[in-house]
């Protein structure tokens, strides 16, 4: 049989064997060579890069030249003239700063089963309206080209670039920020997308000479550290920036329905920008014209509130494990707050971040490298202490609230009995009389009625339902047991000050070591704590709980322990009711708890009362394994490399070269051959810093295998 006449799937057969690098031009040869053969190019669209403006257009007439020959009068049937092309397509890079937006748009609304979307903003194609219109789903009723993927996507990279040669303000004037982007994100229903990256390049040479802009600029000084963003260049003006409100829009996201449970990576570079109060404080309320407007001409006086955006009170992304902040402005003192805001986050990168920078670095032979080691370490139970004094706060007013309601239950009762006798005389003189009756009495009420304190509802104020404390929890003294840290991995750039001589005597395995020594120190303050509260759960004087694993979290086992209110239990109760993770009782989901309504599940994620926290029940689980190859009794890896040196962000690489020319060895040798990379395309400021080889086993690895770019 020749070649050109095999069944297709003997041809889907000798191509699996191909190499996944060489699968696209091999497929290409042969459709070209046997054009009338079975070869399917149904893998050909499954991942689609577009690196060249011309590319996408035609990308765009193939994806509609079938929806022409349909109108054009053939007599097939409608199932043969379906296009399946566009169901092929489940990976969409666009890697092009000067490809047409529009022609984008009409792209990605035709690819319903994309599951990894990856777009480059350039400073001329993409504005702010388009990428509204693009994920703003309300819109689709409205013949808007949003995306038709949302319920099957699980990758969304945005890459900006918006910087230009000339001085131009009309960003600035007219407000041209894709903060809007961000906020039609959060409003998207619930989704699976586990994995969101926006990057923002830095301000260099490279990326303010790329395609797009209009001059040439001179390179930027000697003084430009670490590729970070400078306000005036040589040109001397200000370069546009992407997000204004990060301190509302980011808090938003994180806690929108779209991402806050499905989130588990996210990557936020955004040069210069403080990230601390978007990472760990909730959104700000609305202004009172969302929710309380002043009639015009009203002379009386109207209280203007401010009312929380939705979801304000949960905290945000709970599932987070992997989180990149590189090259934005987050400071070494708020890095154990990041890990107690987040408390199963295991893989943090903060490379080109102001993080103990210049002498602080080296200073006592870096000895602040021990401290922020133990600060990390010991974040969990800074948790802990903050969360006993809410609890604490909690049950003050839960008791205050019970005394006044018993107060006006015994003057209640008081009242009924002395006024029993002359409520019947009341009751005669209000007997009906003859005559006309009031025109205008209502026999109903349309005033809302006011909410028990039981449902403890709080929307004045848009916070969660407010749970009721049992009076028994008055006499207890609730302790929290610090959670072990989850940190596995972590990244920074070591920079040193100008007057340091990287060829000094200063040995950077000096901060490894201390590293190691400051983590040990916090894990053996850690143990120390457990043990004390150990000994009074054991002793029955205090009641000890929790915070939920994982696991319990996604099973509903913690909202269903979380719902009870129990009395102080002792070890030998807790042993015929436990519900420790080492037993076999923790089968329950929230589908199985038909008692468990929303309301319960809103206090059980806001951490309201005692949501979200379980009662020690086993001994064991106040013990830590300091045994092992994987226990918290390792430190963390450290690596001080900083990014990876990639041929996108070299100077010159810009589009109009040879697109993703050496871009294989940039996912590779690691870490031999990414050292040589640092030494022959450093960075600007790279003459303050100190080039070494990445770490084995750090964060970056993990990174690669996260994202699926060198970026």
């Amino acid at each position: 049989m020749p070649f050109d006449d095999l069944p297709g799937e003997l041809y889907d057969v000798i191509l699996s064997h191909v190499p996944e690098s060489d699968f696209r031009t091999t497929i290409l040869s042969l459709t070209r060579v046997l054009p009338y053969s079975g070869i399917s190019t149904r893998r050909l669209f499954r991942d689609v890069c577009l690196k060249r403006p011309e590319q996408v257009v035609q990308f765009y007439q193939r994806l509609r030249s079938k929806s022409s020959i349909i109108t054009s009068g053939t007599e097939k049937s409608e199932e043969e003239n379906v296009d399946l092309t566009p169901t092929w397509v489940q990976t969409f890079s666009l890697e092009s700063w000067t490809a047409d937006a529009e022609i984008i748009l009409n792209i990605v609304q035709l690819l319903p089963n994309l599951t990894r979307l990856t777009l480059w903003i350039g400073p001329t194609n993409f504005t702010p309206e388009h990428l509204e219109e693009m994920f703003d789903l309300r819109r689709k009723e409205a013949g808007s080209r949003c995306v038709s993927c949302v319920g099957r996507l699980e990758y969304l990279s945005l890459r900006f670039r918006p910087y230009v040669q000339t001085a131009s303000y009309y960003q600035f004037l007219k407000g041209a920020y894709f903060d809007s982007a961000l906020e039609s994100i959060s409003c998207w229903p619930q989704t699976n997308l586990p994995r969101l990256s926006i990057i923002q390049d830095p301000l260099t040479d490279e990326s303010s000479t790329s395609a797009g802009s209009e001059v040439k600029i001179a390179p930027p000084s000697t003084s430009f550290s670490s590729g970070l963003p400078k306000r005036t260049l040589e040109s001397g003006f200000a370069q546009p920036i992407v997000f204004f409100r990060l301190d509302t829009t980011v808090p938003e996201l994180l806690r929108s329905d779209s991402l806050r449970l499905s989130a588990t990576s996210l990557r936020l570079r955004l040069p210069g920008r403080s990230l601390v109060k978007s990472l760990l404080s909730p959104p700000p309320p609305n202004p009172p014209s969302f929710g309380a407007p002043v009639v015009p001409g009203s002379t009386t006086h109207v209280p203007r509130k401010y009312y929380p955006p939705k979801n304000a009170y949960l905290p945000p992304a709970p599932f987070l494990n992997f989180l990149d902040v590189s090259s934005s402005a987050v400071p070494e003192t708020a890095i154990p707050l990041i890990l107690a805001r987040y408390p199963y986050l295991t893989h943090f990168i903060a490379d080109d971040c102001a993080i103990l920078r210049g002498e602080l670095a080296t200073r006592d032979g870096g000895r602040d490298w021990a401290k922020l080691a133990k600060e990390c370490s010991l974040a969990g139970s800074h948790k802990a202490k903050d969360r006993e004094k809410k609890i604490k706060a909690w049950l003050e007013e839960e008791k205050v609230a019970y005394e006044e309601r018993d107060k006006k239950r015994k003057a209640g009762e008081g009242d009924s009995q002395s006024s029993g006798g002359s409520r019947a005389a009341e009751k005669e003189k209000k007997k009906s009389r003859r005559g006309r009756k009031g025109l205008a009495t209502a026999t109903i009420s349309l005033k809302k009625a006011k909410n028990d304190a039981t449902a403890g509802g709080n929307s004045e104020t848009g916070g969660p339902p407010r749970p009721r404390a049992d009076p028994v929890l008055f006499s207890q003294k609730i302790r929290i047991l610090p959670p072990l840290p989850a940190l596995r991995s972590f990244s920074t750039s070591f920079v040193s000050s100008s007057s340091t001589d990287p060829d000094s005597s200063f040995d950077v395995s000096t901060i490894h070591d201390q590293w190691d020594r400051g983590w040990s120190e916090g894990i053996h303050t850690l143990v120390q704590i457990r043990n004390r509260l150990r000994t009074s759960w054991r002793n029955g004087t205090t009641r000890v709980l929790r915070f939920a694993t994982q696991d319990e979290v996604r099973s509903g086992a913690a909202l269903d322990s979380s719902s009870r209110r129990q009395r102080p239990q002792t070890p030998e109760e807790n042993s015929s009711s436990s519900r420790s993770p080492a037993r076999s009782d923790i089968s329950s989901s929230l589908s199985t708890h038909p008692s468990q309504s929303d309301e319960d599940q809103t206090v059980f994620f806001a951490e309201e009362g005692l949501g979200g926290l379980i009662d020690v029940a086993d001994e064991q689980e106040f013990d830590v394994d300091l045994v092992g190859s994987i226990t918290c009794a390792n430190a963390p890896v450290l690596c001080l490399a900083g990014a990876l040196e990639t041929s996108d962000s070299r100077p010159g690489n810009s589009e109009g070269a040879e697109p993703g020319a050496g871009s294989a060895n940039a996912s590779g040798g690691h870490p031999s051959q990414t050292s040589q990379s640092h030494r022959h395309h450093s960075r600007p400021g790279s003459n303050l810093r100190v080039v070494r080889p990445h770490t084995e086993g750090c964060v970056h690895e993990h990174g690669r295998k996260v994202w699926l770019d060198s970026w």
